[in-house]
C-alpha cells in the first residue's frame, strides 16, 4: 500500500477528564489517529469552575487541536513517550489532589471525547474499561451535540451533561 500525498482531513478533538476535585481539558492532535497533546493545549480547572470557564477551555482545546505532519507520526506516537506523558499526568493529579494510588485516582474519573466538524461540537461520554481504560458507549443517543457557535456557557453546560452520562 502506498502513502497518499494528500493528508487526511483534520477533525479537531479534545478530551475532558473529571473527578470530584478537577476537570482536565486537553487537545488531541495527530495525523489519522489522535492522542492527547498538552503542547497544543491543556488545562486543569477546579471541579466547580463556571460553565463559561469550562466551555471556553473546551473551545480553546478544539481550536488548538492540530494535525501533525506525516514525517512526525512515528515520534509523536512513540509508545514509550505516550506512556511517560500519561504517567506524568497521573503523578501530577495524584500529588495535586491527594489521591493515594493510581487506582483511587482512576476510580474517581469520568471521561469524554469532544470533537468538532466546524458546524457542531459532539461530546461523547465514555465508560470505564479496565483499571485505566475507557471506551465509547457505541450508541449516539448518549452523545451531547451543540452548535459550534454556542456560547461558552452553553458549551460548558453541555460538557457537564456529557460527563454526567459517563460510567
Amino acid at each position: 500500500m502506498t502513502q497518499s500525498n494528500n493528508p487526511p482531513d483534520h477533525k479537531p478533538a479534545a478530551t475532558l477528564t473529571a473527578s470530584p476535585a478537577f476537570v482536565d481539558v486537553v487537545a488531541h492532535s495527530g495525523y489519522r489517529g489522535y492522542r492527547p497533546d498538552r503542547e497544543a493545549f491543556g488545562c486543569t480547572l477546579a471541579a466547580d469552575a463556571s460553565d463559561e470557564q469550562l466551555g471556553s477551555a473546551v473551545r480553546k482545546a478544539l481550536l488548538l487541536s492540530r494535525q501533525i505532519e506525516f514525517a512526525e507520526v512515528k515520534a509523536f506516537f512513540d509508545s514509550k513517550l505516550m506512556q511517560q506523558l500519561h504517567d506524568d499526568w497521573v503523578a501530577l493529579m495524584m500529588s495535586s489532589y491527594g489521591y493515594r494510588s493510581r487506582r483511587a485516582l482512576h476510580q474517581a474519573l469520568r471521561s469524554c471525547r469532544c470533537e468538532s466538524d466546524g458546524s457542531k461540537i459532539r461530546l461523547v461520554p465514555w465508560r470505564r474499561e479496565g483499571a485505566e481504560g475507557y471506551v465509547g458507549f457505541g450508541t449516539p443517543d448518549v452523545d451531547v451535540v451543540v452548535p459550534f457557535d454556542s456560547s461558552d456557557v452553553e458549551l460548558g453546560a453541555a460538557a457537564r451533561v456529557a460527563l454526567s452520562r459517563c460510567e
